[in-house]
């Protein structure tokens, strides 16, 4: 729905990514679309999501201000994890309950047999 880029805060110096509605995306669903995402985004507090610190409207253009995370982009991640699909089966993982949390978050089946070591 919208284009990143890398921006530095004036203020403070540090880096941030800034999101934009992607032209030919100025209708007003579009609009409310992306304010909602920005509203959501922003009322979620956790580790592995981005901390949005302001969004609203420059010059008539929508943007939402975020905290920047160096990296790869998701695509890059998808195709470098593609041999996931092919995990081993459950009954050969030897873990704890957060590795199997993990590991069901990554969409591999839930571990239903295991053995401590």
């Amino acid at each position: 729905m919208g284009r990143l880029y890398l921006a530095i805060d004036p203020v403070l110096g540090r880096r941030l990514a800034i999101k934009l509605i992607r032209d030919g995306l100025e209708d007003p669903d579009a609009r409310a679309r992306f304010m909602q995402e920005a509203r959501a985004a922003g009322g979620l507090k956790h580790p592995n999501v981005v901390t949005v610190f302001d969004a609203g409207d420059h010059e008539g253009c929508p943007f939402i201000a975020m905290e920047y995370v160096s990296g790869d982009t998701l695509t890059a991640l998808i195709q470098r994890r593609a041999w996931c699909r092919s995990a081993p089966s459950s009954d050969s993982w030897r873990s704890s309950a957060g590795d199997s949390r993990a590991r069901t978050a990554a969409g591999w089946s839930t571990v239903t047999s295991s053995r401590r070591i």
